[in-house]
This record gives structure tokens, C-alpha cells and sequence, in this order.
């Protein structure tokens, strides 16, 4: 297997619909909402597992749906695992607009139990972690990823975090349109091995939801220290200053700017500064760190953009959302 060959994992993956479910397209196609969540008591797996052990897909599926149902699972809960093949319930709920975020659990898997999905678009549901075309191309092209696959050959990349509901940043673009901000980590080779750095992709939707495509925003190196990462909320204390510091070499005439000023009811920009790695050395990159200061308790989100300032029209070379968790 290729080292490229895992991204088969996390490109796009609109989840299709089959001959057999046609009956069922009304269903497959209503809005996913918070109505069906469905909020696991602590001895629901216990009961399952006593119940459902035994058996084997598709009876083990219709198994967890009559243990949901007898626990008191809504209408809509029993659904919405219905349209999931009975393989997952809906754990939790984001509503962003044309197009939302569903936190779903797989019980029954050996690995990632935890998954998102971005549904009530066009296409109707979309498992960021699903398989289709890979970005291997832009990763190819991406000097940070390159700088690790030369130091580690094996690199492959898997899902990041899906259990927290903090992410994945959802961003307003113009003309109506949406774009979320999709974490993964890279690993030295095997789903167990040491997490070397991340890759942060963007889904992209118009103003009617349909969806447009994903690509690479940014690869971050976790080897190399003191960078921060997009991929992970950043959580600090009310009144207190806090640092993003990014991998930046102004003399290729790029520079990282604020999308957009933070919410300064929680955060507000407090200055930055720019040091080389190897001071005296012309054309060595180094890194911007940007400071800010805690201003009041909530989540608020950091946008940048990597860019030239003078190429108005051109899409910035990287971009990066930070979650901020003031508590």
C-alpha cells in the first residue's frame, strides 16, 4: 500500500443511495435535526450487548433499533439510524444554516466509533470520512507534507477528532455559500503510530447546499514544535493573553492576515510579530505569532488567510480557523 493510498479514508463521500432504499427516498431526503438525537443512558450498550450480542447484520442493526425503541428513542432518533443502515445513532446535532452537522456513533465498529456527518445539502449526507476521490494531489504539492514525507516516508493520514462537537468550523463565504473546516491527522504509517502533524480540508457548499468539492487549506508539522494547530480547540482562561503562532517566510511575499476580526466580545487581537528560524539568513522562513487576549467566556473562531496582499483575486496559499474556548 502506497503511502498515499489511505486518503481513500477521509476524501468526500456523498453517501449513495440504493435501488432497494427507493421507497424510502422521501425519508432519506427530510431534514436531519435535533429532534433526532438520540442521548444514550449509561446501560444502553450493556443492554445491547445482552440482547443483540449473538446476532450478525442486518438482524444485529434491527436488534439495536428494538433496544433504542424500548428505551424510549423518538420516532425521529429510530429514523435517522434507519437511513444509516441501523449501524449508527445520532449522538449530537449542529444547525449552521443550508447545511448542518451530525455527530453520529457506530457502535458496532472495531475503530472510529465516532464520525461527522454533513447533512441537509445536496447531496443529503456526506461522511467527511468516507471514501471517493483522494486530494493526493494537492498533499503532493503542499511543501509542509512534502518536508514530512521526506522525513517520514510511511506518512498516511486518518480521521481527527469526531467525538468533541467543537468542530468542524463552519464559515460563512460570499454569495451565500458555506465551507467547513475538516480536521485530519497524519501518522508515521499505522492507525496506532505517533501523530506527526495534520491536514485541514475544506467542504465547500453554494448558497442552495449543494456541494461543490473539498481541497487542502493547510498541512501542519506537529514535529517540529511551538506551531499551533488549526485541527485542535485551543481553550484558555477569561483575562488571559494567548498566542497562535504560524509557519510563515515573508520573502516568498506571503503573509498570514485575519480573515475577518474574531468576536471581541471574547477575543480581541492584542499584536504580532515574525522571527526567522536562522536569523541572518536571507530567505529562511520562520514564524508569525500573533497574540490576543481573552476578553469574555465563550467560543469564538480565529480566520486567517495565508496570502500576498497585493493578489486581491487569488485564493490565499493556506488557510486556518481556530476555535477558541475562553472559559
Amino acid at each position: 500500500m502506497s503511502r498515499l493510498s489511505l486518503l481513500l479514508l477521509v476524501a468526500v463521500f456523498a453517501v449513495p443511495m440504493s435501488a432497494g432504499d427507493a421507497h424510502a427516498c422521501g425519508k432519506a431526503r427530510s431534514r436531519v435535526g435535533a429532534g433526532a438525537v438520540w442521548e444514550v443512558g449509561p446501560a444502553f450498550m450493556d443492554k445491547v450487548h445482552a440482547r443483540c450480542g449473538s446476532l450478525s447484520f442486518p438482524q444485529l442493526g434491527e436488534c439495536l433499533v428494538g433496544v433504542m425503541e424500548q428505551e424510549g428513542a423518538s420516532p425521529e432518533a429510530v429514523r435517522f439510524t434507519g437511513t444509516m443502515g441501523n449501524e449508527a445513532w445520532l449522538r449530537s446535532f449542529r444547525e449552521t444554516g443550508k447545511v448542518d452537522i451530525a455527530y453520529v456513533t457506530y457502535p458496532f465498529r472495531a475503530n472510529e466509533n465516532q464520525g461527522i456527518l454533513l447533512v441537509n445539502g445536496d447531496p443529503p449526507r456526506i461522511d467527511v470520512d468516507g471514501a471517493g476521490i483522494p486530494a493526493e494531489e494537492e498533499l503532493k504539492n503542499d511543501p509542509v507534507y512534502q518536508g514530512l514525507v521526506e522525513r517520514y516516508p510511511a506518512v498516511s493520514i486518518w480521521p481527527g477528532d469526531r467525538f468533541g462537537t467543537e468542530t468542524p468550523v463552519s464559515e460563512s463565504l460570499a454569495g451565500g455559500g458555506s465551507r467547513f473546516h475538516v480536521g485530519y491527522v497524519l501518522r508515521n504509517g499505522c492507525r496506532a503510530c505517533e501523530e506527526i502533524g495534520s491536514a485541514l480540508f475544506a467542504f465547500d457548499f453554494d448558497a442552495a447546499g449543494k456541494f461543490l468539492g473539498n481541497r487542502l487549506m493547510m498541512v501542519t508539522d506537529r514535529t517540529q514544535g511551538g506551531f499551533s494547530d488549526p485541527t485542535v480547540p485551543v481553550t484558555v482562561k477569561a483575562g488571559s493573553e494567548f498566542s497562535l503562532v504560524l509557519e510563515s517566510n515573508p520573502t516568498t511575499g506571503y503573509r498570514w492576515g485575519l480573515a475577518a476580526l474574531p468576536d471581541e466580545a471574547m477575543v480581541r487581537f492584542s499584536g504580532k510579530r515574525f522571527r526567522q528560524s536562522a536569523p541572518g539568513l536571507m530567505g529562511s522562513p520562520g514564524a508569525e505569532t500573533w497574540t490576543f487576549r481573552a476578553s469574555g467566556k465563550g467560543r469564538a473562531v480565529i480566520f486567517f488567510q495565508y496570502a500576498r496582499p497585493w493578489e486581491r483575486q487569488a485564493e490565499p496559499a493556506r488557510q486556518a480557523a481556530f476555535v477558541i474556548l475562553v472559559r
